[in-house]
Formats: C-alpha cells, sequence, structure tokens
C-alpha cells in the first residue's frame, strides 16, 4: 500500500527531480515508510543514474507503507532481473503467492517476496492478460523500456485510485490529487459538472465519466487499463471486466450456501495475508461482524483488534452488537466517540485528505476510526463493504425485490412475502413498499429522457437557476442487467454508493498510513453474488438471507438474526441543530458563499431555519453546503 507518481514528457528530455519528489512528497501520509525515484531518457532506452544524473522523459516515484516483505528488496520503483521492465504500484495482489508459484514453474526468477514483483512477471507472461488473474485491489505504472510504452491499470472495483493529466507535451499521474496539482503543471479550476451532480446527489458522475471535481484532472475508471505509446502522445483505455449478471446456476439452496460460505471465508482468509498486525472495523452490523468472526477463527490467536464508532444516543449506538462480536472471540474492542467539537477541530484536514466533495459526516467516523487504528501501531484494516451491494441488504431493496415479483406477475408469492415484511423495524409502511414497487416497475421502464425531467430534488429552488441550467448533467449507465434487484445491485457496484464508499475509505485509511480490505468485494464472491437468485438474497423479510445461513454458529444469534440497519451513522442533523449551527450559518451568510454563483441563498437561508426548528430533515443538503464552500477555499481560494 502506498503512492504513486510519474511524469512522462513527450518533447524533450529534462530534469524532473524536482517535480516528481514534489509529487511524492505530497502524498508522503500514504507512504511514509520510504521513497524512491527512477528516470529514463526513453529515445536511448537509457536509465539516468542517480550519482550521474541526465536529463529524462520519464520519471516514476514511489512512497512506501511497508506491508508484504518489510526489507529493502520490496522497495520500489521496482524492475525485472534485467531492467527492461519498472512498476510503481498502489495496493495489494491477494493471491501474489499462488501466482508467484505458477510463474516460478514458467522458469520466471524472483528477487524479493513483495506482490509488486508478481506483477511485472505476470506481465512478461501475459503481458495485458495479466489482469485477469490478479484478486486484489491495485493502481500501477509499468514501463516497458524495450517496447517503450507506458502499461497503467485499477482494480476490477475501483478500491484504489489512479489520476492523472493529459495533454500534448506531458502525461502526468498519480495516487492522489493533490500530488498532480504539485508537479506543477495542470492549472486546474473547479469542475462545475462534478459540483452539480454532488449538489443533486447523483455522486455517480465521476465514476461513470471518469471527470474529477477538478477540470482536465481524469481518473481512471475501475476495471479499465490505458496504454502510453511514448512515441505516439496519445492514451488509448480499454475496460478488462463486467460484473457477469448471468443467469442462476441450476443447483440446490444447499450447495449455493456450500459455494458462497467457502468464497467468502477465501476472500477474508487471503485479506489476511500481511507481514504486520491486522484489524477490523467493527460496526455491529451483519457484514462487518461477519468478516470479523470469519478473520478471528482464522488467525486463532486472538491478535485482531476491532475498532468501532460509538454514540451516547442510542439511536446511533451498537455498541450492544459490537459487544457481542468481540466478545464471542474474546477480542480487545477500541470504541471511539465522534462529537461536533472533534469535527470542527478535524475538519480542514479532512477536507484536505478527501480532496473531493464528499456526501455525508458518516465519512468522519470513518476518520475517527483511522486515527485510532494508527495510534495503535496497526497498519491493516478489515471491512465490510460491499455485502449489502451484493446482497440485496438495503431497505430499498425490498421495492426491488417486491418489483420483480410485480414484473413476473408472481402475485402470490408476492401477497405471501409480503405477509413476513415488517413495517416497526423497516420504518417504511406496506402501502409505501407496495407502492414503491409498482413504481420501480414503471419508472425503470420510461425512457432515459422522461426520467431526467425528475433528477433535480429537494436541492432543485437552493440553486442559483443560471448555475443550474449552465452545468445540468444526468447519470446513467448502459448494458444494465435484466432484474429490478439486480439492476439495483448493479448501479450500487458501478455508481452509488460503492464508489464513493471507496473512495471516502481510501483517502480517510490513507491520510494515517492504513491500508483498508474489503473481503465482500473480491471479485470471485461478486460474480457469484451477481449471480444469485433473489430469494437467496431476500426472504421471509430479512435481507442477505444466504450470508445469514452461511454464518450460523459462527456469529452470536443476536446478530445474525437482526433486521434492523444503521450503518455508519453520525447524528449530523442534531449537531447542525444545536452544537454547530452558528459554524453553519457563518458559512451560509459569508461574502465567498453568496458571491460563488451556485446557490438560491436566500433559499438556503430559509431551509436551514426549516431544519433547525425540526420541519424537515435537510442533514445531507447542509452538508453539502457547508463541505463545497470549504472545498473551495481550500483549493480555489
Amino acid at each position: 500500500m502506498c503512492s504513486i507518481s510519474g511524469i512522462i514528457n513527450f518533447d524533450r528530455p529534462q530534469d524532473q527531480r524536482k517535480g516528481i519528489k514534489g509529487m511524492c512528497d505530497a502524498a508522503s501520509h500514504r507512504g511514509p515508510d520510504g521513497e524512491g525515484y527512477v528516470f529514463f531518457d526513453s529515445a536511448r532506452k537509457e536509465r539516468s543514474n542517480p550519482g550521474n544524473y541526465k536529463l529524462s522523459d520519464v520519471a516514476l516515484g514511489h512512497r512506501r507503507l511497508k506491508i508484504i516483505d518489510l526489507t529493502e528488496k520490496g522497495a520500489q520503483p521496482m524492475s525485472n532481473e534485467d531492467g527492461s521492465i519498472w512498476i510503481v504500484q498502489n495496493g495489494e495482489i491477494y493471491n501474489y503467492l499462488e501466482l508467484k508459484g505458477e510463474l516460478v514453474s514458467k522458469g520466471h526468477k524472483f528477487a524479493s517476496n513483495s506482490d509488486s514483483e508478481v506483477i511485472i512477471h505476470a506481465y512478461e507472461e501475459y503481458g495485458e492478460g495479466c489482469l485477469s488473474r490478479f484478486n486484489g485491489m491495485w493502481s500501477f505504472a509499468l514501463y516497458d523500456v524495450k517496447k517503450s510504452l507506458i502499461f497503467c491499470a485499477r482494480d476490477r472495483l475501483g478500491k484504489k485510485p489512479f489520476f492523472y493529466y493529459h495533454d500534448d507535451s506531458v502525461f502526468v499521474f498519480s495516487s492522489e490529487i493533490k500530488s498532480i496539482l504539485a508537479s506543477g503543471v495542470p492549472d486546474a479550476g473547479a469542475n462545475y459538472k462534478a459540483v452539480f451532480a454532488y449538489l443533486v446527489r447523483e455522486p455517480g458522475y465521476t465514476s461513470v465519466s471518469g471527470e474529477t471535481f477538478f477540470k482536465d484532472i481524469m481518473q481512471l475508471k475501475a476495471a479499465h487499463y490505458l496504454i502510453l505509446p511514448l512515441g505516439e502522445k496519445k492514451i488509448s483505455i480499454n475496460k478488462y471486466w463486467n460484473i457477469p449478471f448471468s443467469e442462476p446456476e441450476n443447483i440446490g439452496e444447499s450447495e449455493y450456501i456450500a459455494k458462497f460460505s467457502a468464497l467468502f471465508k477465501d476472500a477474508v482468509r487471503i485479506r489476511l495475508r500481511s507481514d504486520v498486525r491486522v484489524s477490523a472495523h467493527l460496526s455491529g452490523g451483519l457484514d462487518s461482524s461477519s468478516v470479523t468472526a470469519v478473520a478471528a477463527l482464522d488467525l486463532k490467536d486472538n491478535s485482531l483488534m476491532t475498532f468501532s464508532s460509538c454514540f451516547d444516543d442510542p439511536a446511533y449506538d451498537e455498541r450492544e452488537y459490537i459487544k457481542e462480536a468481540a466478545d464471542k472471540y474474546n477480542l480487545e474492542s477500541v470504541c471511539i466517540f465522534p462529537s461536533p467539537a472533534k469535527l470542527l477541530e478535524d475538519l480542514d484536514s479532512l477536507i484536505w485528505h478527501q480532496e473531493e466533495p464528499f456526501l455525508h459526516l458518516n465519512v468522519y467516523a470513518q476518520w475517527q476510526i483511522m486515527r485510532a487504528i494508527h495510534e495503535k501501531g496497526i497498519k491493516v484494516v478489515l471491512n465490510g463493504h460491499g455485502g449489502d451491494e451484493g446482497l440485496g441488504g438495503y431497505i430499498k431493496d425490498f421495492a426491488f425485490y417486491y418489483a420483480d415479483l410485480l414484473r413476473n406477475l408472481d402475485l402470490k408469492k408476492y401477497c405471501s412475502q409480503l405477509k413476513f415484511f415488517d413495517p416497526a423495524v423497516y420504518h417504511l409502511t406496506k402501502g409505501a413498499l407496495i407502492s414503491d414497487s409498482m413504481r420501480i416497475n414503471i419508472s425503470l421502464s420510461l425512457p432515459r429522457s422522461l426520467k431526467d425531467t425528475f433528477k433535480y430534488g429537494s436541492m432543485a429552488g437552493m440553486m442559483n437557476r443560471e448555475f443550474r441550467d449552465k452545468y445540468a448533467v444526468s447519470v446513467g449507465l448502459e448494458n444494465a442487467p435484466r432484474g429490478f434487484l439486480r439492476k439495483s445491485s448493479f448501479m450500487g457496484y458501478q455508481m452509488y454508493p460503492i464508489p464513493g464508499w471507496l473512495k471516502y475509505e481510501d483517502r480517510a485509511s490513507m491520510a494515517h498510513s492504513i491500508e483498508s480490505r474489503s473481503p465482500f468485494l473480491d471479485y470471485r464472491l461478486v460474480e457469484f453474488m451477481s449471480c444469485l437468485p433473489n430469494d437467496l438474497k431476500i426472504r421471509d423479510g430479512i435481507t442477505k438471507f444466504i450470508l445469514r445461513e452461511s454464518m450460523k454458529g459462527i456469529l452470536p444469534e443476536k446478530i445474525r438474526t437482526r433486521k434492523d440497519k444503521k450503518g455508519f451513522p453520525t447524528p449530523s442533523a442534531d449537531w447542525f441543530r444545536n452544537e454547530i449551527k452558528g459554524y453553519v450559518l457563518d458559512i451560509i451568510n459569508s461574502e465567498s458563499f453568496k458571491n460563488r454563483g451556485i446557490f438560491n441563498t436566500r433559499e438556503v437561508a430559509k431551509a436551514f431555519e426549516e431544519h433547525c426548528e425540526g420541519k424537515k430533515d435537510l442533514k445531507f443538503e447542509i452538508w453539502s453546503w457547508i463541505n463545497l464552500e470549504l472545498w473551495m477555499r481550500k483549493f480555489f481560494d
């Protein structure tokens, strides 16, 4: 887990030492354990040695967080035996041991025990096809000296970031946007199309478009690779993986459960591969508790420490479940308590490290947890991201499940399953659920042009009309699978919330030099879950049926059978009404906020007053005002 950076000049070799070091220094938090650089004159296929520096047109830089192979042999930039292929990598290839054995049998020789070296030799053996063999999270740039090309890739679900800037004179890439800015090449302003999408809560815009909140700075999309032949100045980008969403296998329920259980346990097992201590982010919910329990069983030594976000308000607190999970396996448990006072202390640093506006203050709970992990001297944490998307885990997924039954005219099952739905647990009446399932059947069948007319939501009147008319965008995905519950899963993986959660998690963890791993996002498990029958996801009024079945005897029953869901909540609605009300007023009444040309400030003030009076819950909208203004001040003012 590290930070990667690179500068490729097309016009002429030059002194790139200051530029590449500035890029790496801007992301030093991602790799505090070491740094390295390598420079080349690509036309001469010649490396510039540090002691006898020559002008270069290819510069690669790396900041290292030591997780696998803690020796200097694992340092980067790293090359093969003859120095013809060089790599800088961020992330982990979890199945590197299996791949290394395969490559050794084919005659490849290794100098380290690093997973990064496995990428080099896999590329030598399989070319671009090596990507399909990797199980992990990664972004890397590989320089093939003999072929004079740059090969860059990002993992299937976009766990690790890869940003770049490209024009006729230069190609610059890095793990963080602030590193690209530090290169001195782009003079990037705000991308107001992304700002618009953020305000109307269509956060999938950047993940779908490949844009960022910074004009002209792009991101390589998940499951894509990029090739840059140095003599051509043009990049080509290709997709190498899709979630299959094929028809379910014709096997029995017990076999489905056995297959799921084996895949899930193996996904956790290989994510325990580490030369440093591993911890777990335990929320008390079904997903993170399952990851924690399986990891504890695998480690067998009680070394797994858990970290949780807690609150004194029982509406947001899950300590009763956290204690159940930790006590069953005798695990040391650390609880942290985010507060509005701490938020204001951390806000400047939080905005800086997140780099782009984020949707809600749940991210701050993550931030506090990562800080606590760092303070304990731990470098790796497991999380439960991805279980909800793969297994119909959200309350909204009930409506998609019933919509599928309606579409298939399976009215008998529709009625029988509806009896199990508990409105008291899910805070949704059966009438509303029936209405939602009918609306889904209609709305997801409408042409895109008709659906766009409903896209503004509650933020419509709060935006300046000229801004809205100029920068309005709509978000859509092609090739969505058949079936409404499958569409919900597809959107979750590709648009929201997974791309956002992974981005926020990466920034929060790496700000504190922590590597965060997601077993539920193992691509094998994602492929398997995408092809499950609906009844193995939602049944008899509960979500994630197959996970619950596979966790019998492993999880405490109090957790395994719980129906309610909190996620990673923070009581931000109350904070805005009370402890930080004055802070919010200072922002929305500031001259800079009024002069942005983004908001109808009169409507914003009115909406905030309604929130404070308890007439509306506008916590998401209020946070978007604050976050956007502070982001503008930090990066542009």
